[in-house]
C-alpha cells in the first residue's frame, strides 16, 4: 500500500513525518513521544575508552602468573621459553578448568566463576611442586636444535621387526 493511500484510510495514526500506522496496528498508547531525548541521546559511556588499553597488560600478567607453574614444570631451566608461553598456557589451563567445572555441574556465574582460575593455578602449583620433588626441576636440558647422536656417528639400537 502506498503512503498516500495509507493517509486516506480513516483511523490512521501519523507516528512521525513520513511514517503512518495503519488502523489496527497502532500499538499501545502511553509511551514517551518519539522525539524524546531518552530515545535520541546516546548518553555517557559506561567505561572509559582507555580502560581496555590499561587492562590488557594486567590481563597478560595475570594469565602469565597462572601459566608460569605449568610451563616451569614442563620446561625446567628454560626461563625465556617459560616467560613467552606462560600467558597462553595460563589461558589454556583456565579454559580446560572451566570446561571441567561446567561439566561437573557448577555454572560459571557469581562466585563459581573464580573456581576455574583457582583450579588452574592450584593444578599448576601442584605440578610444579611434584616436578621439584622428583628432582628434575633444576635440570638443564640440551639446547634446542642439537641432536643427540652416539659417538659412532649413526643411530643404533633401532627396534627392527622381521617381515613375514
Amino acid at each position: 500500500m502506498a503512503y498516500q493511500d495509507a493517509l486516506a484510510l480513516p483511523g490512521h495514526v501519523t507516528l512521525a513525518p513520513g511514517v503512518v500506522a495503519l488502523p489496527g496496528f497502532t500499538g499501545a498508547n502511553g509511551g514517551l513521544p518519539p522525539n524524546s531525548a531518552a530515545f535520541t541521546s546516546p548518553g555517557p559511556g559506561p567505561l572509559s575508552s582507555w580502560l581496555p588499553v590499561w587492562l590488557a597488560p594486567l590481563l597478560i600478567l595475570v594469565l602469565g602468573v597462572i601459566g608460569w607453574p605449568w610451563v616451569a614444570s614442563t620446561f625446567p631451566g628454560r626461563r625465556r621459553i617459560a616467560a613467552a608461553l606462560s600467558p597462553a598456557v595460563g589461558l589454556a589451563a583456565i579454559s580446560v578448568a572451566a570446561i571441567v567445572t561446567d561439566a561437573v555441574g557448577l555454572r560459571l556465574q557469581g562466585w563459581t566463576g573464580v573456581v576455574p582460575v583457582m583450579a588452574a593455578l592450584g593444578g599448576g602449583l601442584a605440578m610444579l611442586a611434584r616436578s621439584r620433588r622428583r628432582g628434575d626441576g633444576g635440570a638443564r636440558p640440551a639446547p634446542i636444535g642439537r641432536r643427540a647422536i652416539p659417538a659412532s656417528g649413526h643411530i643404533t639400537d633401532i627396534a627392527r621387526t622381521s617381515s613375514p
